[in-house]
């Protein structure tokens, strides 16, 4: 049989160490090697955190290490580096053949032991404001989804009834193609009236576009473009709220900051791409240029 290494015998590498195997219930926390004096259990009540921070501090810890687990480590980070403890997450591939045997309470010892011996690489931890705004940056890219999902709909109903507004317009979130469907929610079914509205930059004619918004009407088709058209805006006023508070949080982040050198504009002296309805209202480029200054 192999001779296994010792890897107790290696020097110590992070003094007042502590490891924790993170659960959905409840972690188990490890500041020494004896299962029966080292390691307790504490729930996951935002109480329950902060009692095993208490916990740590008490027993003159300064390192933490876990595993991360999919987000249930994600609170109980937040607690520890906000009272000032250093927190290393790693992968739990960097532990396991470490292991001889599987128990919430080996776990956190074996994590504990490896962190104190400098054997647990770290995995990539945004800073504060990133993990305060990825959040918000995600439900926006959601919602914006979820718009478009609502217009795909209403084509579909509209098709449904030989309304092919897909066919007139390339793109139905246009100007002219959200005129067209807020006027039909307003009863507007007129072939005549209806193609009024589109851009005079159209490519098709007059009269194929005319003949093209002649449906064939019925009550169902009408309900559910004005119920998708009805979804379509109270999401577009989520995400005007949602604009607001990322700005908010933009012009706080940077509100101090040494203002950096004026960057030229690429698109001067060029034809300026047209601007998407999703884009925000805030000028994010240079958001982005006054975060990049704190490197």
């Amino acid at each position: 049989m192999k001779k296994q290494d010792n890897y107790l015998a290696m020097p110590i590498v992070h003094q007042q160490v502590a490891g924790i195997d993170i659960g959905s219930q409840f972690h188990v926390v490890a500041v020494g090697d004896d299962p029966k004096q080292h390691v307790q259990q504490f729930g996951v009540s935002t109480k329950e955190l902060f009692r095993l921070a208490q916990w740590l501090a008490d027993n003159q810890v300064k390192h933490v290490a876990m595993e991360a687990t999919g987000g249930y480590e994600k609170p109980l980070v937040n607690v520890l580096q906000e009272v000032g403890f250093e927190v290393l997450i790693t992968s739990g591939a960097n532990t396991k053949n470490y292991r001889r045997f599987k128990s919430d309470t080996s776990d956190a010892i074996h994590i504990r032991t490896l962190h104190s011996l400098g054997l647990l690489p770290p995995i990539f931890l945004p800073d504060e404001f990133s993990t305060l705004i990825r959040p918000l940056v995600r439900l926006r890219r959601s919602l914006v989804e979820d718009a478009a999902d609502y217009i795909r709909r209403i084509q579909k109903a509209l098709r449904a009834g030989n309304v092919r507004l897909d066919t007139v317009l390339t793109d139905t979130n246009s100007v002219s193609g959200l005129r067209i469907i807020a006027a039909i929610c307003q009863g507007q079914e007129n072939p005549l009236k209806l193609a009024d509205l589109v851009d005079g930059h159209c490519k098709k004619k007059p009269a194929e576009i005319i003949e093209l918004l002649r449906g064939n009407w019925n009550g169902a088709m009408r309900f559910e473009v004005r119920s998708n058209y009805r979804l379509y805006l109270n999401l577009q006023v989520e995400i005007a709220e949602l604009d607001k508070e990322l700005d908010q949080h933009f012009t706080n982040h940077t509100k101090g900051l040494q203002q950096p050198t004026a960057v030229a504009d690429p698109t001067t002296g060029r034809q300026k791409l047209r601007q998407s309805r999703n884009t925000p209202g805030y000028l994010l480029s240079n958001m982005l240029i006054n975060c990049w200054a704190l490197t």
